[in-house]
């Protein structure tokens, strides 16, 4: 299941920011440090069957920055600890090392453990930034189809998925 550059639109568009994305800072994403290290940790939490499209990842993340840059840089500096805490267990950043041992990171910082809190530790502003992405994914049309939500709340259509037998 493929999450392109429109199923973030189409979830962005709900929370007010989509119709803005500008398509000249998503290619300023293409190299960026945290779109990338952004990616790795989607890669790491999202279900296997999710084939993770680079541009949906730094599609989401133009719109959020567009609509809230210096709220964000909270949860951009935490990024830097992450691959410092991966530097340490595994000498590597954490976009270079497999999804086992970013999970082991994650675990390790106590990501999994936290609450999500946008200006709070770092775990708790990686956390933050995990539940965006797992919310980015199951509102999506696409997304939602994993967990057998054909039509999550907001899309348009769906009379079908009303009317099934139970």
């Amino acid at each position: 299941m493929e999450l392109t550059r429109r199923d973030a639109v189409v979830v962005l568009g709900l929370t007010g920011v989509g119709a803005g994305v500008s398509g000249r800072l998503v290619e300023q994403l293409d190299d960026d440090p945290f779109a990338e290290s952004v990616a790795a940790l989607a890669g790491t939490v999202y279900p296997s069957a999710v084939d993770l499209d680079g541009e949906f990842v730094r599609t989401y993340l133009a719109g959020r920055l567009e609509s809230e840059r210096s709220e964000y840089a909270y949860v951009m500096d935490a990024f830097d600890t992450l691959d410092e805490h991966a530097m340490r267990l595994y000498s590597r950043e954490f976009t270079d090392i497999g999804v086992g041992r970013r999970e082991d990171v994650l675990r390790d910082l106590g990501v999994d453990a936290a609450s999500a809190e946008r200006h709070g530790s770092v775990p708790e502003r990686i956390r933050y930034l995990v539940d965006e992405l797992l919310f980015v994914l199951y509102t999506s049309p696409t997304g939602g189809r994993l967990v057998g939500n054909e039509n999550p709340t907001g899309h348009p259509g769906g009379l079908e998925s009303y009317q099934q037998e139970p």
